[in-house]
């Protein structure tokens, strides 16, 4: 039970996006098209680091601590902006390489789909990613138990990179049928622009943001003198 509630601390993270105004279509079909680029890249490798290319740089430089996972604001203002920017990439790559692996070891079909929840990823994780996963429940409330919990956050993103580069291509198929399915499940719209005053209080930089959502992942993205960039990622929260 305790790696389950792990699991949904780990997925479900961050504050719930509302939608705002409409955007327009031609905008839309834009935003869509730059997240579907950036998210096949990155599954490619199953490294985030692989498309740094494409983000904002300014947060992925010195990422605030708001963005800085099962971590206390005291610890993170303790560590480095190397610290925080490695421990945030790598959060990402596990989360998103978990989630991944759930939507496409197998077909959920409608009656699966009314079962979902953190019991079911139980059926594809090995018995070393469980015991990683165990160890590192609850946030780290000093910078001396970051630091010490890095190894095992590294390692397992290392374990579900090594499983998903080796499965990734012939695990597609499932994977974008159960997006599907989710996709008429999930009744929010799937690309939003994010209200100026959300944006204000996570300190990002300038430009106007939206949000895209696939799957079980909502993409924040910068619009800013006409470029798209990526600033994070993160779950569903319902």
């Amino acid at each position: 039970m305790r790696t389950a509630r792990f699991l949904l601390v780990l997925i479900f993270c961050c504050t719930r996006i509302h939608a705002q105004d409409s955007v327009p279509a031609a905008l839309e079909k834009r935003l869509i098209a730059f997240t579907d680029q950036l998210w096949l890249s990155w599954m490619k490798s199953g490294d985030v680091r692989a498309v740094s290319a494409l983000r904002v740089q300014e947060t992925l430089d010195d990422p605030p601590c708001d963005f800085v996972p099962f971590t206390s604001q005291g610890a993170c203002q303790q560590l480095s902006k190397d610290e925080r920017r490695d421990h945030v990439q790598t959060t990402e790559n596990i989360m998103t390489l978990l989630l991944y692996r759930l939507l496409s070891h197998e077909d959920l079909d409608e009656n699966k789909l009314t079962q979902f929840g953190p019991d079911m990823m139980f059926t594809f994780l090995s018995e070393p990613e469980r015991s990683l996963l165990s160890q590192l429940i609850g946030p780290a409330t000093t910078a001396t138990e970051f630091r010490d919990s890095v190894p095992r956050y590294k390692e397992l993103e290392q374990m579900f990179q090594a499983v998903h580069v080796k499965d990734f291509e012939t695990t597609q198929d499932v994977y974008t049928k159960n997006v599907a399915r989710l996709d008429q499940a999930i009744k929010e719209p799937k690309v939003s622009r994010v209200d100026p005053t959300l944006v204000q209080r996570y300190g990002l930089t300038a430009g106007e943001y939206f949000t895209v959502r696939k799957g079980l992942f909502i993409f924040w993205l910068q619009m800013n003198k006409d470029q798209l960039r990526f600033a994070f990622v993160q779950g569903v929260t319902q």
